[in-house]
């Protein structure tokens, strides 16, 4: 018996799970191997922008500093607006790419729940063998770096922890649970692999790219922590432009007061119509 699952043009079918450990591992590489096929990713192919990848298949992404650093994302079913996911903008940047295609799993296999918040690995409230988590965790661990295409290292070293964790744009954390459900590395070496970083300097936010000026990535930033991403953004401007939206519904989609909406405006290249 097989399950159809369908939500923008990631359309597939997988065998109904039953409670089964096996069957929930299996079905978050299928899921995320039919996805990358239908974005158009090649071979070993590393998504660079994962937010714009799960908004073209309908899912509304945001990142937020929220107040806790326990929950790393959550999903919601909204009745009206749809599939919603928040990341917690309070996490590592590389973290928040693993969060989003976590959370992308949950909306795919679990939206008959209508809520689902994540954990942080090592919180009181993580449940290691939750079945579902479990299905989420291996999703975006395929997605962002797939089984058949880690690599196979002879000797690793702190060095090599590091550049390949860059070259994949994932934790080291990540990266060691990965190579060790393909049983590429030990315990020992995934407890290497762990115990360095990438440097935060060395990682780029697709969102705050590195082609903007030093001021630009600091507003950028600051815009974020509030949920404000580029695509939002976008969206609002669109919106005003479009005349379907005042400035003053503009401001108050941008949560920012008449000011800020014009430093917002300049800061993305945006007008916005003077109105009567």
């Amino acid at each position: 018996m097989h399950t159809p699952y369908q939500i923008g043009v990631l359309h597939f079918s997988l065998e109904r799970a039953p409670s089964s450990y096996d069957l929930h591992k299996i079905q978050g590489p299928k899921a995320a191997a039919a996805l990358r096929q239908a974005l158009g990713y090649h071979g070993a192919q590393i998504p660079l922008d994962v937010y714009a990848d799960f908004r073209r298949i309908g899912l509304h992404v945001f990142r937020r500093r929220l107040a806790t650093s326990e929950i790393s994302g959550l999903y919601i079913q909204h009745p009206i607006a749809g599939h919603c996911i928040l990341v917690n903008y309070y996490d590592d940047i590389y973290r928040q790419r693993f969060s989003v295609s976590h959370e992308a799993a949950h909306a795919i296999f679990d939206s008959s729940d209508s809520a689902s918040v994540s954990y942080q690995h090592g919180s009181s409230r993580y449940d290691q063998q939750d079945l579902k988590e479990i299905r989420a965790n291996r999703f975006a661990s395929c997605y962002l770096m797939p089984a058949e295409h880690l690599p196979n290292v002879h000797r690793w070293d702190t060095q090599q922890a590091v550049r390949w964790a860059q070259a994949l744009k994932v934790s080291t954390e990540a990266l060691s649970f990965a190579l060790l459900t393909a049983k590429r590395i030990d315990q020992v070496t995934a407890k290497l692999i762990r115990s360095v970083r990438v440097p935060m300097a060395d990682k780029v936010d697709p969102e705050a790219p590195d082609y903007l000026t030093e001021l630009q990535v600091k507003r950028r930033r600051q815009l974020l922590e509030r949920g404000l991403a580029d695509y939002y953004v976008g969206l609002c401007f669109e919106a005003h432009q479009r005349g379907l939206i005042s400035s003053g519904r503009l401001g108050e989609a941008l949560l920012a007061d008449h000011r800020e909406t014009r430093e917002i405006s300049i800061l993305y290249g945006r007008s916005i119509i003077n109105e009567l």
